[in-house]
């Protein structure tokens, strides 16, 4: 249980640190500048499959922000334990305008920008959204 603490205490640290490198992915299109976020999808070892991406989605558009894209998403370079209970770094990514990124933070969702790198990727890698 002591392990899985270790890696739950370095996940939450993972947004301390990063690259901006991640700003390649927010290209000007038409006129608008965008920002990738994320958050933690839920899930737990054993007991849950956590929320679906629209879901963490709703939360942001509940307060006013539009959310132009959806993904799930795991977390890289980070291992965590197989244990019944415990977190798997699955993650939704989200794009907001970057106008934004202060209000989503607002709701717990950090910019991709801080999560760690990890052999030259951008901290996460995009899954297929389990069904739900």
């Amino acid at each position: 249980m002591r392990y899985s603490g270790v890696c739950l205490f370095f996940v939450i640290l993972s947004g301390c640190g990063g690259s901006s490198d991640s700003q390649d992915n927010n290209e000007l299109v038409h006129g608008d500048s965008y920002e990738l976020v994320y958050i933690d999808d839920g899930a737990v070892q054993c007991e849950s499959d956590g929320l679906p991406a629209e879901d963490t989605a709703q939360r942001m558009i509940n307060k006013g922000i539009d959310v132009i894209e959806s993904q799930c998403a795991r977390l890289t370079g980070v291992m965590f334990p197989t244990e019944c209970g415990g977190v798997d770094g699955g993650i939704h990514v989200h794009t907001i305008h970057s106008e934004n990124l202060p209000d989503a933070q607002k709701l717990g969702f950090e910019s991709v920008s801080t999560l760690p790198e990890h052999e030259g990727d951008s901290g996460y890698a995009v899954v297929e959204c389990a069904g739900w």
